[in-house]
């Protein structure tokens, strides 16, 4: 169900501390205005360095950072810092418990391997977090110098150019969907009457786009190494517009396990892919974490795809 602009007790938080509605409003809107600050401070330096992004390390394979990441994530921490005092957890300096209710959840950039590459599909990503209940959302893509920003109780803004645009869907007749690297599974969406987005680079600016109406919905069986830097920012803007966020065993989206992967589709999209037999779900009984990592389990979703398909054109020629 969609969040209005009424903040209402059961709705939102449900801390004494907080008091009046009034104060409430306050503290989303210091939060929100925290993270788009440092968002578009971090934003704003890395777009003047993109062509110079000096020595590039690697953490493991296929997992690059540069020098930008960190000088990024430190500019981050200042400027919210001096809009409003909470605890870090970054991708880059790891967790600050400051004593705390209120935490930031820092990418300095979603997509480096696009960043380095030239790509340029990054992504500033930054959320806030109140006794373990992510209540905001910036994203900035900051080559297109688009930003994406959202809180529970408040509509999204989508801010270019220096003026501010609410969420519009797209004008295309065809439904549009982001989904990962399965080309087999864009083939069979495709086939099904949807226009199909090979995802690369940031999922937050991905997520971000899916609720900025760009696309009706996306599908990943994985994203990436599942850090919640990675999606909670992408994840506030989602339920700030009402998406039904689920993981790919179908259940709600759990930002602290991403490597779950990720599923946003409106139930009008459900209904027609099921009637085209496309399905992408595991039975949720099948998930044992004790003995499945997420590669196995989507590779068994994709299975799940590949004989539902098959038994429905299996039927077909035999009528």
């Amino acid at each position: 169900m969609p969040y209005t602009d009424e903040i209402c007790g059961e709705s939102y938080f449900q801390t004494k501390q907080w008091g009046a509605r009034e104060q409430l409003r306050e503290a989303v809107w210091s939060g929100l205005t925290a993270i788009t600050a440092a968002a578009t401070a971090a934003g704003k330096y890395l777009r003047r360095r993109a062509f110079t992004p000096g020595v590039i390390e690697w953490k493991k394979e296929n997992d690059p950072v540069t020098a930008l990441d960190r000088h990024a994530e430190r500019i981050i921490r200042r400027t919210l810092d001096t809009v409003m005092h909470g605890n870090f957890l970054g991708e880059e300096y790891g967790h600050e418990d400051r004593g705390s209710n209120l935490t930031y959840i820092i990418d300095p950039i979603d997509g480096t391997k696009s960043f380095v590459t030239r790509d340029f599909r990054c992504s500033v990503s930054i959320a806030a977090e109140r006794d373990g209940e992510i209540f905001a959302g910036v994203v900035y893509d900051f080559m297109k110098d688009i930003l994406y920003t959202g809180a529970k109780g408040r509509k999204m803004a989508i801010i270019a150019n220096g003026k501010r645009y609410a969420p519009q869907h797209h004008p295309l007749s065809k439904p549009r969907l982001a989904v990962d690297k399965d080309a087999d599974l864009r083939a069979r969406l495709d086939r099904a009457g949807c226009k199909t987005v090979e995802t690369n680079g940031s999922i937050a600016l991905t997520m971000a786009e899916v609720a900025a109406g760009n696309y009706d919905g996306m599908i990943s069986p994985e994203i990436g190494k599942g850090n919640i830097w990675d999606v909670a920012a992408g994840y506030a803007l989602l339920r700030c517009r009402g998406f039904d966020v689920r993981d790919a065993c179908d259940r709600p989206f759990d930002v602290r396990d991403a490597s779950r992967g990720l599923l946003v589709l409106p139930e009008t999209l459900r209904e027609r892919l099921e009637a085209a037999h496309i399905r992408y779900a595991l039975p949720q009984d099948q998930d044992d974490d004790s003995r499945r990592g997420p590669r196995t389990r989507c590779a068994q979703a994709t299975l799940d795809l590949q004989l539902t398909e098959q038994s429905s054109g299996s039927e077909n020629r035999r009528r």
